[in-house]
C-alpha cells in the first residue's frame, strides 16, 4: 500500500486545510487539477505544488508566494528531500502545518495598481465587487 502524507491544501478564495493524500503522482495531479509544477518560494525545503497550466487554463487567482510568484488554481505545500532516486515529496509535520496555515490563512485577490500587480487580502474588498477583480 502506498504511503500517505499530510499536505496543506490551499484553494482560491478559501482558507488552507490539511489533507492526507497518497504520496504518488496521480494523487498530486488530482489535488491541483492537472499537471504539477513545483515552486520553491521559501528559504527551506518546503515547496508549493500547483497546476503547471493554471494561468493559461483560466484558473482563478489563489495566492502570492514569498518570491513574488502568483499561483492560479489550487496548490498544496509539502516538503522536498533528496532521496536515493532524486528529489521526493514528503508530508509536513504538525509544526509546519500550523506555521503555514497562519501564513496563508487569509484568501487573496489579485489587483492591478497602476500597471503593477499585487495580491491583497480578500477581506479588504466588499462582496459586491464581484468574484474576479
Amino acid at each position: 500500500m502506498a504511503e500517505r502524507i499530510n499536505v496543506l491544501f490551499i484553494a482560491p478564495k478559501q482558507p488552507p486545510c490539511v489533507r492526507q493524500i497518497v504520496n504518488d503522482l496521480r494523487s498530486k495531479q488530482e489535488l491541483v487539477e492537472g499537471r504539477i509544477e513545483i515552486v520553491r518560494p521559501f528559504d527551506s525545503n518546503i515547496v508549493a505544488v500547483c497546476n503547471d497550466e493554471g494561468l493559461i487554463n483560466g484558473m482563478p487567482f489563489n495566492r502570492e508566494l514569498n518570491n513574488g510568484t502568483f499561483i492560479f488554481g489550487p496548490m498544496f505545500l509539502c516538503k522536498e528531500r533528496l532521496g536515493e532516486d532524486g528529489y521526493q515529496l514528503d508530508g509536513l509535520n504538525e509544526t509546519e502545518l500550523v506555521r503555514y496555515q497562519k501564513r496563508f490563512e487569509k484568501p487573496e485577490v489579485l489587483v492591478n495598481w497602476g500597471g503593477h500587480y499585487m495580491a491583497l487580502p480578500m477581506a479588504l474588498f466588499s462582496e459586491d465587487l464581484g468574484p474576479d477583480l
